[in-house]
């Protein structure tokens, strides 16, 4: 067992003092504990293996708590009361895990069912009141301790007027520590652990598992759509009693489905394979239960499902949409206040056919991976669990969590504007830094669907290593007009992350390398609904400046060229970020905002944030010398729009030209957009004190 007198090595996650993601250090026990408290770091073991037998439930004696933004817990907490529900499924594995645990550190424990009403409980004044997941407000006068451990896609709104009551917040995820942390100082990131079903006597098949169980978030439908959809020939077999599918997706070939499992730990150890797409997971026992069992684990690769150490990170499924709603396709089920994320059938498809295609040394790293991932997030969260229960108030250190920024790409299929956009992100001042998310929108009338996947592939591969994070979203084909659909909920799910600047920069926009130098300065100048990186607008009093330092507000203008928003600002456009919108967007413009000044023009995503902008009396802020540059080029889907041709480099090579000399070889006007193809200088002139010229009304 660790000590305080020890150093532990830590390998470091998110950017802090004390390095940079990936960096491994040897540091005193204290202060490394509280880096993985806090979740920058985790126990770092290079010599970490698979083991046999599962080791005994053993929780360390520390006192390493140092952060001042921990909140100090009192010694001599000896009794609690785990208040949950006996579900049959992750609530109730919750409350027995942390029975076992806190018993074996010698606590008196007792489990209360949670409830809303009936008689109060029949005992009082215990040391901490525990709550997993639900909140049975009759428990808040018996504490001396409140404790709680949310799950915040089943959070419900009602409860925010207890959060001033908890004294800790026990955030198992990353991703639910990243937010909660917005709402209270008293929130520790943990991580958890599950129960360890491993049996290495089991006899390994080349088959598919998916654990469903009681839940119908765990991507059911599109994993059974993908095999009757693909006629996918590898054995899967389901287990789960609530699937949400119809009969033609339950009875198929090589499809096996499973009500309840008279052997568990024999099903999960025998399928090598596991599938597990949620939707969103608090904590995903049957997850983490599977890296357990070494099994080679295909999940969404969204937060909190793809946080997990152990899993192979070529193999996560794309998100193809998301929303807030708790149940798929049922609204009266509620909205969750985290997003859920859904994964598309064809998504599957090719993330099962990747599994299929590894190597066998290859299923044997993965294996022993996530076994090893297994038990060292076991070993970190009961390091965690035991500073908790015998803290000691240490001297303060402060650690600031890193503010990172988010850039949006909109895209349809048109590949060498793509990458000369992308190209253009990652040249500019600070780019390469930036996460970028790509989200390709397939229109119901598109062609070369497969030339686009393998361009596609093509770019991602290359772009992934250079940006900091790159990801691609390829939406599932549709019937809505223009890019708003893709735009919106690019933004709804980046409103719902933890980023400083949400970026929105459409795929015939070339940035300047100043671009977003300038969108931080003038951000910091006044409190903007976003600023743009040029102004496109033909009103006769608008001022013209060739000063770089020069910018103009405006209370009605906005074009998506190049925008930034401060990440709290996308609350005003989430209300529009929904089906009635995407689908008649002229009729919800008129319904929604019938004495706009616009009428039933502009109703696209740029005339609805204008009418936002309008209604709110917000501002936007525009530069007088450009910092985003409009390629003009009519292409791609539309019917006589120009197409280049050859292969991806040599078209790359011939719109580069094209932008260099600002014009085209035989170019007909109808080929150019708001006869504009525009020229980037490559630089903009020295620029000091950002000083606002105009303000348009």
């Amino acid at each position: 067992m660790q000590t305080l007198l020890d150093g532990l090595d830590i390998e470091i996650i998110q950017l802090c003092r004390y390095g940079a993601p990936g960096e491994r250090k040897t540091l005193s026990y204290s202060t490394a504990m509280q880096l993985i408290i806090r979740g920058y770091a985790m126990i770092y073991k290079a010599d970490a293996q698979p083991k046999a037998e599962t080791t005994p439930v053993v929780i360390p004696t520390t006192s390493s708590i140092t952060d001042n933004s921990v909140p100090f817990i009192p010694q001599g907490l000896n009794t609690f009361v785990l208040v949950s529900a006996k579900n049959g499924c992750g609530l109730q594995t919750d409350y027995e895990i942390l029975q076992e645990l806190l018993r074996a550190a010698g606590k008196s424990v007792y489990v209360a069912h949670a409830s809303g009403h009936g008689d109060p409980p029949s005992f009082r004044n215990v040391d901490v009141v525990f709550f997993l997941e639900i909140v049975d407000a009759r428990w808040l006068q018996f504490g001396k301790q409140i404790w709680i451990a949310p799950n915040s896609e089943w959070w419900r709104k009602e409860w925010d007027q207890f959060i001033p009551k908890f004294d800790l917040i026990i955030c198992k995820t990353r991703d639910c520590f990243n937010l909660w942390r917005k709402r209270s100082e008293k929130c520790v990131y943990t991580s958890f652990e599950s129960r360890d079903l491993y049996d290495p006597t089991v006899l390994r098949k080349k088959e598919f598992l998916h654990m469903a169980g009681g839940s119908v978030n765990k991507g059911s439908k599109a994993v059974l759509t993908a095999w009757k959809n693909y006629r996918i020939p590898y054995p899967l077999t389901v287990v789960g009693a609530n699937l949400g599918c119809g009969r033609d997706l339950l009875v198929q070939p090589n499809v096996r489905i499973i009500h309840r499992l008279p052997d568990i730990r024999r099903t999960m150890n025998e399928h090598l394979f596991h599938i597990l797409p949620s939707r969103y997971e608090g904590w995903g026992h049957v997850l983490h239960e599977g890296l357990g069992c070494g099994a080679v684990m295909l999940t969404t690769d969204a937060s909190p499902m793809n946080e997990a150490a152990g899993l192979s990170k070529e193999l996560l499924i794309p998100v193809e949409h998301t929303s807030h709603l708790r149940v798929p396709n049922y609204p009266p089920a509620g909205e969750s206040m985290t997003l859920m994320h859904d994964v598309s059938p064809a998504s599957v498809w090719k993330a099962v056919q990747d599994t299929w295609c590894l190597t066998p040394d290859q299923i044997t790293d993965i294996s022993k991976n996530a076994r090893a991932s297994f038990l060292q997030e076991r070993d970190n969260f009961r390091n965690i669990l035991g500073t908790l229960l015998t803290p000691k108030l240490a001297p303060q250190v402060t650690i600031s969590p890193a503010k990172q920024d988010v850039v949006l790409v909109t895209t349809f299929y048109r590949p060498e504007y793509l990458w000369t956009v992308l190209q253009a992100l990652a040249d500019a001042d600070g780019g390469a830094d930036k996460e970028v998310w790509v989200a390709h929108d397939h229109h119901h009338n598109e062609g070369n669907r497969d030339a686009a996947r393998a361009e596609n592939e093509q770019i991602a591969a290359h772009f992934k290593n250079v940006f900091a994070k790159f990801r691609w979203i390829d939406r599932e084909t549709h019937s809505y007009e223009g890019n708003s659909y893709n735009c919106l909920e690019l933004y709804k799910e980046a409103h719902g992350s933890d980023f400083r600047f949400v970026y929105l920069v459409e795929d015939d926009i070339v940035v300047e390398k100043d671009f977003f130098r300038w969108h931080e300065a003038v951000q910091a100048k006044g409190d903007y609904l976003c600023s743009v990186g040029r102004l496109q607008t033909t009103r006769p009093d608008l001022i013209k400046s060739d000063d770089p330092s020069a910018y103009v507000e405006s209370g009605s203008d906005y074009t998506s060229w190049g925008s930034c928003w401060r990440r709290e600002k996308l609350s005003f456009l989430m209300e529009h970020c929904q089906g009635f919108y995407y689908r008649n967007m002229t009729g919800y413009i008129i319904n929604r905002f019938p004495d706009s000044s616009l009428g039933h023009i502009w109703t696209e995503q740029d005339g609805l944030i204008r009418r936002v902008l309008m209604e709110g009396k917000h501002l936007t802020a525009s530069p007088c010398v450009k910092r985003a540059y409009h390629i003009g080029i009519t292409g791609y889907h539309r019917a006589k729009g120009y197409q280049f041709t050859g292969t991806l480099s040599e078209r790359v090579q011939k719109l580069n030209d094209a932008l260099e000399t600002g014009a085209l070889p035989g170019l007909r006007k109808d080929f150019v957009d708001l006869d504009d193809i525009d020229v980037p200088r490559g630089s903009t002139s020295a620029w000091g004190e950002l000083r606002t010229i105009q303000r348009l009304s």
